[in-house]
């Protein structure tokens, strides 16, 4: 029965969400079984019972007048936008999303990478300021290190934007989704989002008490020749290690999600599958906000840098982060709204 059931629902798959389509999927769900029990009184296999309801009932051009919806299923027919519809299986999901799962987790080491890219130059400038090394070797260093560090990064880039050029028509076609797939995308969706919000969760909080290491280290009394080591080279350090886990974990576990998302998208949210998986998400009302508010938690991040490195007042530039999250609350509160595709 469950065959039967699978059959039906992929049926209707692309008819619109409409209580005409809704009645007749259930009338014919219950013709469907009402056959299927007879023909297992009367002594038939399960696989036979299956194959004659399937041959029966299986063809909805063929019973659609019947169900009342001849005209839906007409107009559904020779509607060119779901006859060239690419069709996505229970495989080509799951590869898709393994897909955006490496992609984003390379696109977040080449990110990481960027950030403590500047800790080696920063490390050799204090020791060279404390008379450790020579001048010139602050120079080589800096050189030697940050651009090949960087160069590693932009190649992590263009592997990322590679491995998922071949589903951009995910993007900017529309995707037909069957139960099973649909299915298959909602489950894992709702079981992993809570884990990915934790790890998104970890990363802000790093982010925001990267301030701490050298806040604790200003406060303790060490030797001279041991401050130009905490203050000058292991603060830093410690700083921009914690920003660039923290941002790590945060590019990841966002773009994981939002591989999910791209793929719920795709689906026309006024059919009937479509309805199930796409519940709606929430989008910037128009394209330019969506675009400036890209850059808001950078634009955040470096406002508190060249601040807290400005200043030096690490014990209250963290502010910056609360404050922050609570604009943006308000800016997404007036431009947001939820929307199915």
């Amino acid at each position: 029965m469950e065959t039967i059931k699978n059959y039906l629902d992929n049926m209707f798959a692309n008819l619109p969400h409409t209580d005409e389509v809704l009645k007749a999927k259930n009338e014919l769900s219950q013709m469907m079984e009402d056959k299927y029990n007879e023909l297992i009184e009367e002594g038939k296999t399960e696989n036979e019972a299956v194959g004659i309801v399937i041959s029966e009932f299986g063809n909805l051009n063929e019973i659609a007048d019947d169900l009342g919806i001849n005209e839906t299923v007409k107009q559904v027919n020779e509607n060119p936008v779901y006859a060239n519809a690419r069709k996505i299986t229970p495989e080509g999901a799951i590869k898709y999303l393994k897909d955006n799962s490496k992609a984003s987790f390379l696109r977040a080491l080449g990110v990481f990478l960027c950030i403590v890219s500047i800790i080696p130059a920063v490390c050799v400038s204090a020791l060279v300021d404390a008379d450790y090394l020579e001048e010139w070797i602050e120079d080589v260093v800096g050189v030697s290190t940050i651009f090949p560090i960087i160069l590693i990064a932009v190649i992590l880039f263009v592997i990322s934007n590679s491995i998922m050029k071949k589903w951009k028509f995910i993007k900017n076609e529309l995707v037909v989704l069957d139960y099973q797939t649909a299915s298959q995308i909602k489950f894992d969706m709702d079981n992993n989002s809570k884990v990915y919000a934790v790890i998104r969760a970890v990363g802000i909080v790093l982010c925001a008490i990267c301030w701490l290491p050298a806040a604790i280290l200003s406060e303790i009394n060490f030797d001279e020749d041991i401050r130009v080591f905490t203050e000058e080279i292991a603060s830093p350090v410690a700083l921009f290690s914690l920003v660039a886990v923290g941002v790590l974990l945060i590019v990841v576990s966002t773009g994981v999600m939002k591989g999910y998302k791209t793929l719920t998208k795709a689906s026309d949210g006024n059919t009937m599958v479509g309805s199930y998986v796409n519940e709606g998400v929430k989008v910037y009302k128009d394209q330019k906000t969506e675009d400036i508010m890209k850059l808001y938690w950078p634009t955040v991040t470096c406002i508190y840098l060249i601040e807290s490195f400005l200043t030096f007042n690490w014990g209250s530039s963290w502010l910056i982060w609360p404050i922050a999250g609570v604009i943006k609350y308000l800016i997404d509160t007036a431009t947001m709204e939820t929307k199915k595709f």
